[in-house]
C-alpha cells in the first residue's frame, strides 16, 4: 500500500496525530498568515461600513431638504453619487496591495495543501485516522 509504514497497523489516534505534525507545521505558518490578512480585510470593511452608514444619513437629510427645488436636489444628487464613485475608487487603490498580498497567501496555501494532499504518506496516515474514528 502506497505510504505504508511497518507498525502502521498498531498506532493510536494520538501516535497518527503526532505523525501527521509535520504536515500541519507546514502549512500552520501561511494559514496564519492568511488569517491575519483576513482580518485586516475584516476590520478595513467594518471601517468602511460604518463611515458609509454615517454618510448615507447625511445623504439623506441633503435629498429631504433640497427634494423641493428639482434642479438643486438633482445636481447635489450627482454630485454625491460621483463623490461616492471616487471614494470606492479611492478605497480600492488602498487595498490592492491587501488584496494582492491576501491572493498571494491563498495561493501559497493551496499549493502546500495540495502537495500535502498527493503525498502518499500523508494520504495513508489520513486513511488510517478516518479508519480508527480520529478526532
Amino acid at each position: 500500500m502506497p505510504g505504508a509504514l511497518p507498525g502502521d497497523d498498531t498506532m493510536t489516534c494520538e501516535q497518527l496525530g503526532m505523525a501527521m505534525m509535520p504536515y500541519v507545521n507546514r502549512i500552520r505558518g501561511p494559514a496564519a498568515e492568511l488569517g491575519e490578512t483576513g482580518q485586516e480585510m475584516h476590520r478595513r470593511a467594518e471601517e468602511r461600513m460604518a463611515a458609509a452608514t454615517a454618510q448615507a444619513a447625511a445623504q439623506a437629510s441633503v435629498s429631504i431638504a433640497t427634494s423641493q427645488i428639482p434642479v438643486v436636489g438633482g445636481a447635489i444628487a450627482t454630485a454625491q453619487a460621483e463623490a461616492q464613485q471616487a471614494q470606492i475608487d479611492a478605497q480600492m487603490a488602498d487595498d490592492a496591495p491587501l488584496t494582492a498580498r491576501m491572493n498571494a497567501q491563498t495561493a501559497t496555501l493551496a499549493a502546500q495543501a495540495q502537495a500535502m494532499q498527493a503525498d502518499p504518506r500523508f494520504q495513508r496516515l489520513m486513511q488510517m485516522a478516518q479508519e480508527k474514528n480520529c478526532h
